[in-house]
């Protein structure tokens, strides 16, 4: 079908629960399935939480070197540090939200995301007095 990219674009479409026939549609082996399942014991949602963070935090090397080069050492070690932790805090916010249920995680997350907001706050504010 033409418009099947437009109308499943993630291509959940092939995941029918069948882990054989996702395998064959996927061009992959069953092991990946069984992998998943003796990482991940507690479902989909604590391999969902690895995903967010494995998608927020820190991108490989040659960007990361690229970052360094335009925008500076401090800047860049900034980059580096607020991708982390939001990597971590939205990961772990997730987790706990659906899974863990423990609130000191959920205030720790919290707290490190106020804290890394407050600091560009501050950051953007001190630059803007310094441009006047």
């Amino acid at each position: 079908m033409v418009l099947g990219g437009l109308t499943d674009p993630f291509g959940f479409g092939s995941v029918t629960g069948d882990e054989e026939t996702v395998a064959n549609d996927l061009e992959t082996d069953l092991s990946v399935f069984a992998n998943m399942r003796y990482r991940f014991t507690q479902g989909p949602h604590q391999a969902f939480a690895y995903l967010l963070f494995i998608l927020l935090y820190v991108p490989c090397m040659a960007a990361m070197g690229a970052a360094f080069r335009g925008l500076g050492r401090g800047y860049g070690l900034l980059l580096m540090g607020y991708l982390t932790v939001l990597g971590w805090s939205v990961a772990t916010l997730y987790y706990q939200l659906t899974l863990g249920h423990r609130t000191v995680w959920v205030l720790t997350a919290c707290t490190l995301l106020g804290l890394m907001f407050g600091g560009f706050w501050l950051l953007g504010r001190k630059r803007r007095i310094q441009l006047i």
